[in-house]
Order: structure tokens, then C-alpha cells, then sequence
């Protein structure tokens, strides 16, 4: 019983890692794209809520969350080496406004993330979220498997 546990939990282990780190299974590129193509003209500033989810998109990207149906793509002015591994991170603000150009992200925790500067907020464009969930939904993951030998081509 213990044995059959381990191997499904390191089966799961295993495909979690040949995986590409993302819910939906896309490439990181793939997913930034996805995230760009519905995102908005850019706004000045956002109003940022205490208990805010984010999902980051690559080095120079971020995803927030500010409530069930509202979201911002922030671009930021040059790579945050790490933001990918951070386990959380802050958003400067004043007044509960996040304003681009002024205002930054600083990560906190995960590998890498020691004593790093804040990554300076670029640019804020609001996501369509019923958009990408939409395009989520519509993705599926698929695999290849090999041809059996005896199978020949149909004329």
C-alpha cells in the first residue's frame, strides 16, 4: 500500500515537473501572449486591494488580480531576475493607487529573490478576464505516442 502511494506520488512529482510550471499547460511564452493579446489600452494607475492575487508571466511581467473580475497585465521597465520563483511579492502604492512608472514590485521569498531592488512598474493595461479563461478552457493538453509497427498507410 505505501509503495503504491510513493509511486503515484512520484509519478505526479515527475509529470508536475516535465510539465511547464503552468496551470494551463502552456508554454510561458504561449501564456504571456495570451495574456497580452486581452489585455487593454494602457491606464495610469490601478486601485490595488490588500488581499490581491498575481501569477508571474516571465521575467518582465506580472499578472494581479484585484477581484473575481478584475485583473492587470503589469509590464515592468527591465528584467526582475527571479520574479518567476518568488513565493510572494509587494506592490509599492500610495492612497491603495498604483500608479505606472512610479510605483514597483519588490519580491519577497523563493529562490533568487534575496536582496533585490524593486522592479519598476512600466506599464498597467487591464486584462479581459472572460477572455483568457475562455481561451483557457478551449486548451487542452495532448501527447504523442508512437505508431504501431504493424500499422501500415491506407492507400
Amino acid at each position: 500500500m505505501k509503495i503504491t502511494i510513493l509511486a503515484v506520488a512520484a509519478a505526479l512529482l515527475l509529470s508536475a515537473c516535465a510539465g511547464t510550471g503552468t496551470s494551463t499547460g502552456m508554454a510561458a511564452s504561449a501564456r504571456l501572449e495570451l495574456y497580452r493579446a486581452n489585455a487593454g489600452e494602457p491606464v495610469s494607475n490601478f486601485r490595488l486591494v490588500r488581499n490581491f492575487r498575481w501569477t508571474p508571466l516571465d521575467e518582465q511581467a506580472v499578472a494581479v488580480w484585484t477581484g473575481a473580475n478584475s485583473g492587470y497585465l503589469l509590464e515592468l521597465r527591465a528584467r526582475c531576475t527571479g520574479l518567476t520563483f518568488a513565493s510572494d511579492i509587494t506592490i509599492s502604492n500610495s492612497g491603495d493607487r498604483v500608479v505606472a512608472r512610479f510605483d514597483s514590485v519588490q519580491l519577497r521569498g523563493g529562490f533568487g529573490t534575496g536582496q533585490q531592488a524593486p522592479c519598476r512598474i512600466w506599464t498597467i493595461r487591464p486584462l479581459d478576464l472572460r477572455q483568457i479563461n475562455d481561451a483557457k478552457r478551449e486548451m487542452r493538453d495532448a501527447q504523442t505516442v508512437e505508431r504501431a509497427p504493424d500499422v501500415t498507410e491506407a492507400q
